[in-house]
């Protein structure tokens, strides 16, 4: 393999548009494995204007295109960490997978925790919600975590927002729950009262306790507690792994944290991110040659078929 060195970006991409250009004169129905992202795109520039000058003809090139194929990926990847178990490709799906390996554990009489972590956007899918009344209705303890950063791609909206908004303005669920746990458990009849207060839909509806959404789906609610206090999350986290049935940890964080650019960011931006100048929060390459993407050149060679 010949390393060639050259002065800059634009000689970089002029000399790597020349090397497949000559591939592509020389044997007309080439392979190529073409990568994405900003780095390639002057060369691919420079390939569209040898086909619009006439010099280029890709009718029988057949193209490979390699997606994030260096980088963590957007979702789950077996083969970037030990700790993706499965692959997909939304994040409504974990719930799901957590609950078919809850299943399994048991089934094997196994004894850990599974912990799926799941955003405020995504939970609202009907694949999670389908998870959520399972879950309620089976034995096999999951401990979900709930990040909750009120973003999606965009702004996070609709009821299921709504609800967790009012949850996290409120914060006093929990310490309401808690003090009449602790006001009832005192004395036999305090504890029957408690009990009692449980199994009454009415009471309980009426009484010192409302339920949560996720409660009335039959899976336990801790919350909300501040993802970026690693006390508070720690204790939450011992209460629920103490939990008998599956239980929400609802994790309340800010998108971005710590870094000024993606916290500030409403558009979405930050919500997949090419390679960037942490300096100035820039995507690398731009700047440089960026009046065609590479998706662009693509059609581009296939309208020329």
């Amino acid at each position: 393999m010949q390393i060639c060195k050259v002065k800059n970006y634009q000689e970089l991409s002029r000399k790597a548009a020349n090397l497949i250009a000559a591939q592509i004169i020389l044997k007309p129905d080439s392979v190529l494995g073409l990568a994405t992202g900003s780095s390639p795109v002057g060369t691919y520039d420079r390939l569209v204007e040898m086909y619009q000058d006439g010099d280029l003809d890709f009718s029988e090139i057949t193209t490979v295109n390699l997606d994030e194929y260096k980088g963590l990926s957007g979702f789950q990847k077996r083969c970037e960490s030990e700790h993706d178990p499965w692959e997909a490709g939304h994040s409504s799906t974990a719930l799901s997978g957590a609950l078919g390996m809850a299943v399994a554990r048991d089934l094997n009489h196994e004894n850990y925790h599974i912990l799926p972590v799941i955003g405020d956007a995504a939970m609202v899918g009907g694949e999670s919600l389908e998870a959520l009344n399972h879950l309620g209705s089976i034995n096999n303890k999951v401990i979900i975590i709930l990040n909750d950063n009120q973003m999606a791609i965009g702004k996070s909206v609709g009821g299921f927002g709504d609800f967790l908004s009012s949850i996290r303005i409120s914060g006093t669920y929990n310490n309401l729950k808690e003090d009449y746990r602790n006001i009832t458990s005192h004395n036999k009849i305090g504890k029957m009262i408690f009990n009692v207060s449980k199994r009454v839909k009415d009471f309980v509806k009426h009484g010192l306790i409302d339920d949560t959404i996720f409660e009335d789906f039959g899976v336990d609610y801790l919350g909300p507690v501040n993802g970026h206090d690693f006390d508070d999350l720690i204790r939450v986290l011992n209460l629920a792994k103490s939990a008998k049935t599956s239980v929400v940890v609802h994790v309340v964080t800010k998108k971005g944290r710590g870094y000024k650019y993606a916290e500030n960011d409403i558009a979405g931006k930050w919500h997949g991110i090419a390679p960037f100048n942490i300096e100035d929060g820039t995507t690398k390459g731009a700047g440089t040659s960026s009046k065609i993407s590479w998706s662009k050149w693509l059609l581009i060679i296939l309208k020329g078929r």
